[in-house]
């Protein structure tokens, strides 16, 4: 059932992102084509004017991408716990189901638009011949990171996976506000939001006292590497960095360790609290 349920969720929200997308790429093209042409087409009007509003466009329907993704995250799973939801819930599909239909397809769309986003900046900085450029710089410094005893590639993949495990308690904990704000308050939007900022009140303290104590071990070794020394013309040099790379590296691991575990346990936490209150005391009104 749980295969039906995403083809569905899929099928009602993709006609939205695809055309949006598909915007976002052809504002992209345009702005491109835009800048390829200007000298060819020297006049004031064209580069300020017509330049100018198409940019304007550009990044004003980026901006739409990511707010109608989180709005259709939210409203997807706000109206399966109103009034649709006495169609839903009718459905052969446990509980568990319901909220994992709703998650992957949150997730996947989240990802896609942050991948075609950044599909159409590369399009648009590519007439403007800083690809290479930059490619050339990040190449550099990746390699003189290495070579110093610091660890980009796992600092990268560390990042991605953390961004993702946000993500994923992210949208898990907008669900749990909505499944528990129909029991705060009588109006269901209210005790969302109530419900919202004291979940977000209750992540904030909880991260800082695990990120607190997570961090007392690495607390000398952070110490010993905050007085970096330098050459006479204030510049760090990168035998200076070597001989600190490795204490680096190991607060770098215990931060990412800390930030991990905590994307993990409020993903189950919210999770757990949705499912409980699905089940337990939904309410459909």
């Amino acid at each position: 059932m749980l295969g039906k349920i995403l083809k569905y969720e899929f099928k009602a929200t993709a006609r939205i992102f695809v055309l949006l997308y598909a915007v976002l790429m052809v504002l992209a093209g345009i702005n491109a084509a835009l800048v390829a042409t200007r000298d060819v087409i020297n006049s004031e009007i064209y580069s300020s004017v017509v330049m100018g509003l198409t940019m304007i466009a550009y990044v004003l329907v980026a901006i739409a991408v990511f707010v109608v993704t989180a709005v259709l995250i939210v409203l997807r799973f706000y109206r399966m716990l109103g009034a649709e939801g006495y169609l839903w819930l009718t459905l052969p599909a446990t509980t568990e189901q319901h909220i994992l239909g709703k998650l992957v397809c949150g997730m996947v769309w989240s990802c896609a638009s942050a991948l075609i986003v950044i599909a159409s900046i590369v399009v648009v900085v590519t007439p403007f011949g800083v690809n290479d450029q930059i490619w050339h710089a990040v190449s550099n410094l990746w390699n003189l990171l290495i070579l110093t005893g610091f660890q980009p590639t796992f600092w990268l993949v560390a990042m991605i996976i953390m961004l993702l495990l946000g993500m994923l308690y992210g949208i898990l904990m907008f669900y749990a506000a909505m499944a528990v704000g129909p029991t705060l308050v009588k109006s269901r939007l209210g005790g969302s939001v109530l419900a919202y900022v004291v979940f977000y009140v209750a992540i904030q303290v909880v991260g800082f006292i695990m990120m607190y104590v997570g961090m007392l071990p690495s607390a000398p070794i952070l110490s010993a590497n905050m007085d970096i020394p330098m050459s006479d013309s204030g510049v760090v040099s990168w035998a200076a960095m070597s001989a600190i790379a490795p204490g680096i590296n190991q607060v770098t691991l215990a931060i990412i360790i800390i930030s991990m575990a905590q994307c993990v346990l409020f993903a189950v936490a919210f999770y757990l609290i949705t499912r409980y209150y699905m089940k337990r005391r939904l309410n459909l009104s």
